[in-house]
């Protein structure tokens, strides 16, 4: 990366250097950018988020799901509901960066259980109630529950597909 950009400043080189630091393949980078991402540390609740743009932020939130890294993913993945439930994270951000967040940082197809769509809609039915939750971050989840919704409907179709025609072909 240093090779390529040197020290260029342009936005467009700290936008690509933020998505290049975001998809490296360590576990203790990927676990900064998503405390950077979320703003939520025992420390200081908004502190590291404060420091970036919204340009900022959404590079390194291109650069965190890479193919082949899906055993240092896992603990984001695990944290995801945790965040988008937590308010020191929809409390503190507009509606382009949840909707960003929310929507690229969610676990991938793969990951997506039925015990995550069942932990969501405990999270979503939670916010419900709490009125201090703005009105756009429950359409924001909404779409993205029904988004997991779906990946498991259509995991589930599938292999009862599959099942049903292996069990053909015994015949």
């Amino acid at each position: 990366m240093l090779k390529v950009l040197g020290d260029e400043q342009s936005d467009l080189a700290v936008r690509s250097r933020m998505t290049c630091e975001a998809a490296m393949p360590i576990k203790e980078n990927k676990q900064k950018v998503w405390r950077q991402l979320t703003g939520i540390n025992e420390q200081n609740s908004n502190a590291q988020v404060g420091a970036f743009s919204i340009e900022q932020l959404s590079a390194k939130i291109d650069g965190v799901y890479q193919w082949n890294q899906q055993e240092i993913l896992e603990p984001l993945f695990n944290d995801y509901l945790k965040v988008i439930g937590d308010k020191r994270f929809y409390g503190t951000h507009g509606y382009k960066y949840t909707r960003n967040f929310v929507n690229n940082l969610m676990p991938t197809p793969r990951e997506i259980t039925k015990e995550h769509v069942d932990q969501f809609r405990s999270v979503k039915d939670t916010l419900k109630s709490d009125h201090e939750v703005p009105q756009y971050y429950h359409k924001i989840l909404a779409n993205a529950f029904e988004e997991f919704e779906r990946i498991v409907s259509l995991r589930t179709a599938a292999k009862n597909q599959f099942l049903s025609l292996q069990q053909k072909s015994k015949k």
